[in-house]
């Protein structure tokens, strides 16, 4: 190449990043906006990490609308002053299997990092985004990187929908998403061309982030041989469709100490695992509850139709994606089979609906949009929920839209401790 040419492009990608950089100071969500038409560019996944840290900054943790994970992330901060020795000392107890250990380790690592230089719980959210983002935006880039992902309306959708199951909203509990996505991630680089078994080691991790990826690893390792049979995947995904329907209540109303002999700490946790279910259940049971029970059915449903798509073009799959498609094709039926398990079915479906939306990158490329499109309509009630009445709004001022970045930052810049008042009378001890 002309080192003339080369000289040229590299500073017109300067100005490029300047101008983005200027922009998001002054629009944020307009220097997002901006990125979309050419994600495969370098600015796009720049100014997206920018976006997500400002977002994370921006919720808001004292006029929440309702109780949900932020205020009780936050009241876990505000009230739990955690120097090196506490630290130390959980990690002691932790390793050691002591009774009053905590079931992981992540959410204490992290109030403990944060504390070394700040008391402001935005700060401590605003952190929290790193390591999500980490792992979350290594999925974007295989995505990005493949040659069957285009700029256009049709990449968006590809990564709306991808990213739209566990999203930066969720960092406002940061414990399970950021142990998914790193799953997520694993995934993905175990099974590309530069995938090896040093990738695998990651997952050594999820359990320290969220106790529940316990089962996760174990099935992970299963799906590992799952290339060997690939031929008794499909009909094992139809026979687990009726259980992805099944309810929780089946094993929530079922006492597992008196089934299952577990240790008191572990019996504890997953009793109130049960209640905190039971209690979701029933929570808007009147009225017209039965509108979002119908779109969940809905989206269910279209979601389960995506492995028949795929299997559709298993010869194209299989000619360079047969190990990843054969592991798909388990987790799916495998994470159908756990529906009825309170919790943990729910949390992860999320896993499948994630990779569902890869896969049909990779097997149908641009002629996916008809999907994606069909997909995107029986998550429109979830959209316009969550981003209007649900967890955006009940979490994150709106003038992350429209305000610039300076004033975002000031507006939370010297929040400490708060007042247990200040949090509308909740109590987090």
């Amino acid at each position: 190449m002309n080192i003339n040419i080369y000289r040229n492009r590299h500073k017109d990608s300067k100005k490029q990043r300047l101008y983005y950089i200027l922009l998001f100071l002054i629009w944020p969500f307009g220097a997002l906006l901006s990125t979309l038409k050419q994600m495969k560019g370098k600015h796009f996944l720049f100014i997206y990490t920018l976006f997500c840290i400002l977002f994370c900054w921006n919720m808001d943790v004292r006029n929440h609308l309702r109780y949900d994970d932020l205020s009780g992330i936050a009241g876990i901060f505000m009230y739990n002053n955690i120097d090196t020795a506490d630290f130390l000392d959980i990690l002691d107890k932790y390793f050691s299997g002591h009774k009053d250990a905590t079931r992981e380790i992540y959410l204490y690592f992290m109030i403990w990092l944060t504390r070394l230089f700040s008391d402001n719980p935005h700060t401590f959210f605003a952190l929290c985004s790193l390591p999500y983002l980490f792992f979350q935006l290594k999925c974007f880039k295989i995505i990005i990187d493949n040659p069957k992902f285009h700029n256009g309306w049709i990449g968006f959708l590809f990564i709306f929908l991808f990213m739209l199951p566990r999203d930066i909203i969720t960092v406002q509990n940061p414990r399970f998403t950021t142990a998914l996505w790193l799953c997520i991630y694993v995934i993905m680089k175990y099974y590309s061309k530069e995938g090896n078994w040093r990738t695998l080691l990651w997952l050594a991790l999820t359990p320290f982030i969220h106790s529940s990826f316990w089962v996760f690893i174990g099935i992970f390792f299963i799906g590992l041989f799952s290339k060997h049979f690939q031929s008794l995947l499909m009909p094992l995904v139809y026979i687990s469709i009726p259980f992805s329907y099944m309810s929780s209540d089946i094993i929530g109303s079922i006492d597992l100490a008196s089934i299952i002999p577990l240790p008191d700490s572990m019996s504890n946790w997953a009793t109130s695992y049960l209640e905190s279910e039971n209690k979701a259940i029933s929570y808007g049971t009147s009225g017209f509850y039965w509108v979002p029970i119908m779109f969940n059915t809905i989206k269910r449903t279209v979601y389960l139709i995506v492995p028949i798509l795929l299997w559709r073009k298993r010869k194209i799959l299989n000619a360079e994606h047969k190990a990843l498609f054969s592991f798909y094709l388990f987790l799916f039926a495998t994470i159908n089979f756990l529906q009825p398990v309170p919790v943990l079915g729910g949390r992860y479906m999320w896993f499948v609906q994630i990779l569902s939306i890869y896969m049909l990158l990779l097997a149908y490329g641009d002629n996916a949009k008809k999907y994606l499109i069909i997909i995107l309509l029986a998550n429109s009630w979830y959209v316009s929920m969550r981003y209007t009445i649900g967890a955006a709004s009940s979490s994150v001022p709106p003038i992350i839209y429209y305000t610039p970045a300076p004033y975002i930052i000031y507006e939370y810049w010297g929040v400490e401790k708060m007042n247990i008042m200040e949090m509308n009378g909740y109590n987090y001890h």
